[in-house]
């Protein structure tokens, strides 16, 4: 059993005292070293999973996190080792309950898969500067249960995309004029298209490819800014994006005939989306207010009809880092997710649920987690 110290332990209870509204917080790490690059994914039971780096100044780890509803608890499994550095981790979890996560491991693009009895990891494609890597991935399973990811590719500074054929995994450039793809996020239609947002540094714009069985055919969404953007298809699969611009938090979606876009939310200093669509498919927007450096917000917007709200989720001097993760459970309560760092509490996870949709039955999760169970994979 790891043991969250007094110091952690006081800290959390400082953090959620500055609350402000109507979020509940928790962590499934007290140990120093936990959270780089979170992912997250809600199942339709209601369980969370969570993919991050724990990082260490000696070695670091993928590592797993499960909360389960009925139980109430934490548990989570170490599955590959990586060098000490920051990784972006993806996560989603297939109809037969199976995990996969895609991630930058030290030799290259990786992947991690739960099969129902064992953890098993694949290096995807190799790159030669992986070990010194921060770049996107983003994952999602196809119509034949299949995963597919969306990739940068430090070697060549491209925009790639792997797909799990059944055999083998197969790979190909989406785009490749410039440096292209640092930041991506992927989603696949009702009949299993791919749509993929992504930032293209060299001109300081936001892109979304799309697959149309045999090609891809690549659009400017906008033009000025596009890092930290965040996909999602709606009920009729048209494309909204969460990205930022200029110090602001953005919204552009897909009419029917053009883009519309929108400022959600200006202010000094942003770090970072995350884009989900309610129970009545309206957005929601899970961003990092980094306003100073005395004063850092993980903030939350919604819009209602028109009108964009902004809500606080959590006030500290922590250092949240630019992943941040939204989902909505079967119940459509917004959950948040992301990893934080003080130089006194270390780093850790932490997870929010606006309480106040929350069922009854969601209890608070614990500060504890159940014992890991290492496994390291090739």
């Amino acid at each position: 059993m790891r043991k969250t110290t007094l110091a952690t332990l006081l800290f959390l209870l400082f953090a959620c005292a500055k609350n402000a509204g109507a979020w509940a917080h928790n962590t499934p790490s007290g140990s120093s070293g936990s959270g780089q690059g979170t992912g997250l994914f809600i199942d339709p039971a209601g369980n969370y999973h969570l993919s991050t780096i724990a990082y260490s100044t000696m070695t670091s780890m993928l590592r797993y996190y499960k909360h389960d509803l009925s139980s109430g608890g934490w548990s989570y499994t170490d599955l590959d080792y990586i060098n000490a550095g920051k990784w972006r981790t993806s996560i989603v979890v297939d109809t037969s309950s199976r995990v996969h996560i895609a991630y930058y491991g030290t030799n290259g693009l990786k992947y991690a898969l739960w099969d129902g009895i064992s953890w098993s990891t694949q290096t995807i494609e190799t790159s030669s500067t992986a070990a010194s890597a921060d770049y996107f991935t983003s994952i999602r399973i196809g119509l034949s249960t299949h995963p597919h990811i969306s990739y940068y590719h430090p070697d060549t500074a491209d925009l790639k995309y792997a797909e799990w054929t059944g055999l083998f995994w197969s790979t190909q450039t989406v785009a490749s004029a410039g440096n292209v793809g640092t930041y991506n996020s992927l989603r696949l239609d009702t009949l299993g298209r791919a749509y993929i947002s992504f930032y293209e540094a060299s001109a300081n714009s936001l892109r979304l490819a799309n697959w149309s069985g045999s090609s891809w055919t690549i659009t400017t969404v906008d033009t000025g800014g596009g890092d930290g953007n965040s996909l999602i298809l709606d009920a009729q699969g048209r494309p909204s994006i969460s990205y930022l611009k200029s110090f602001a938090v953005m919204y552009a979606h897909w009419n029917g005939s053009s883009w519309a876009t929108e400022t959600a939310y200006s202010t000094n200093g942003v770090r970072g989306t995350s884009l989900a669509l309610d129970p009545q498919g309206r957005p929601h927007i899970a961003y990092v207010n980094d306003q100073d450096p005395g004063l850092t917000l993980n903030a939350y917007l919604f819009r209602n009809g028109l009108t964009w709200t902004n809500a606080l989720v959590l006030e500290n001097w922590l250092r949240p880092t630019v992943t941040q993760a939204l989902a909505f459970t079967p119940a459509g309560v917004p959950v948040m997710a992301w990893n934080e760092y003080h130089a006194t509490a270390g780093s850790f996870i932490h997870v929010a649920y606006d309480s106040a949709t929350a069922p009854g039955g969601l209890v608070a999760v614990s500060v504890t987690p159940s014992t890991a169970t290492l496994t390291v994979g090739s």
